[in-house]
């Protein structure tokens, strides 16, 4: 019976000793200090998410948002995409949105909207598909409560992307157009 004991005890302190072990090597792993994020370049060079918007835009973890920085003095180049506008500045689910700027195409404009809470793939931008342009100067479309994962107009021959809705969360997001001309600038929208 002695025997028994001993070995239960004996069992139970090799358990102890490797939980403990594992547990150590753990709180090893999560103390060491992540690389310190200070500007857009250094949060694309650590590997965070980066928004398809104009200005492109990355998030870190902790919910830092850094705004590439870009020559604002030079006027765009023609044909480049530009949002000026965006009307109302917010809304709920249904509400007509007014898009004016310039570039757009006729039909296949996506409308890209860029949240932190956004997440499919490791991607924090979903869009609103295929919305047509009658002037290629205004857009208009209700807001949707979900979005696709892809924008069309910018996949290649015979790529493919998911048929899936990605819930539209409420608070601000950046929206920019993407189309064959190319991304716009963002400008900002709060979800209701």
């Amino acid at each position: 019976m002695k025997q028994k004991e001993a070995i239960v005890i004996i069992g139970a302190l090799i358990l102890v000793g490797v939980g403990g072990y594992f547990i150590a090597s753990r709180q090893q792993v999560s103390t060491v200090p992540l690389p310190e994020i200070t500007d857009f370049e250094a949060c694309d060079r650590a590997g965070y998410p980066v928004g398809e918007s104009y200005p492109r835009q990355c998030w870190t973890p902790d919910g830092k948002r850094f705004v590439e920085e870009i020559d604002q003095g030079s006027p765009p180049p023609p044909g480049l995409v530009t949002i000026e506008n965006i009307s109302p500045s917010s809304g709920s689910i249904g509400t007509q949105i007014i898009i004016g700027g310039s570039g757009f195409s006729t039909n296949d404009n996506d409308i890209a909207f860029t949240h932190p809470a956004i997440n499919f793939q490791g991607r924090t931008t979903a869009y609103v598909n295929h919305v047509a342009s009658q002037d290629g100067k205004t857009l208009s479309f209700n807001l949707p409560n979900a979005l696709g994962a892809c924008a069309y107009s910018r996949l290649n021959q015979n790529e493919a992307c998911p048929e899936i809705g990605i819930l539209l969360p409420k608070g601000v997001a950046q929206i920019s157009v993407v189309n064959k001309n190319g991304i716009s600038n963002s400008l900002t929208f709060t979800v209701k």
